[in-house]
């Protein structure tokens, strides 16, 4: 490995593979969306947990055909980067969501830290569908009316605390 000056060939090359890389991580998000469609009903524990082991499977197949695709791929031009990137992001994808999900059911998933943050473990949001959750405007009417927002700061020249206070009134 050898560091040098970069070249605008190399930031051409490294933004065609990062775009690819980032469209293969979306694209392997939708292929799982449509080749697994969630069946089992809550309360049946085997059909959970042979539904969980599926998605496994899909997910380590759809990684591994990834990896096996992007070592095929031959040639050093700008279609064959971004190709090359789009079969190592839909591999990392599948393959970082093929490791969150084994870990969270080991005891990585009760521990804060390090391990859990980098699997996504740590993180709150992960119980939210946030591409579906609803919009939660900043200033309530009940906040307002709470008084919990301080009228004599700068906050008074906000456009959508004005437009509340006066539906509120």
């Amino acid at each position: 490995m050898e560091l040098k000056k970069p070249s605008g060939k190399s930031f051409q090359d490294t933004a065609l593979l990062a775009g690819g890389a980032f469209a293969g991580g979306f694209a392997s998000r939708v292929a799982i969306g449509l080749i697994h469609k969630p069946t089992a009903n809550s309360e049946d524990a085997a059909a959970l947990k042979k539904e969980e082991n599926m998605l496994l499977a899909k997910r380590g197949g759809i990684m591994l055909a990834s990896l096996v695709a992007m070592a095929s791929v031959g040639g050093k031009d700008e279609g064959a980067t971004i190709v090359k990137g789009t079969f190592l992001g839909m591999a990392v994808v599948q393959g970082l969501e093929a490791i969150k999900s084994l870990a969270s059911k080991s005891s990585v998933a009760t521990k804060s830290g390090i391990v859990a943050d980098a699997l996504g473990l740590g993180c709150s949001c992960n119980s939210v569908n946030t591409l579906n959750a609803p919009f939660t405007p900043r200033y309530t009417p009940q906040v307002i009316e709470a008084k919990q927002v301080d009228f004599t700061s700068s906050i008074l020249s906000d456009p959508m605390l004005q437009a509340i206070k006066k539906h509120a009134a």
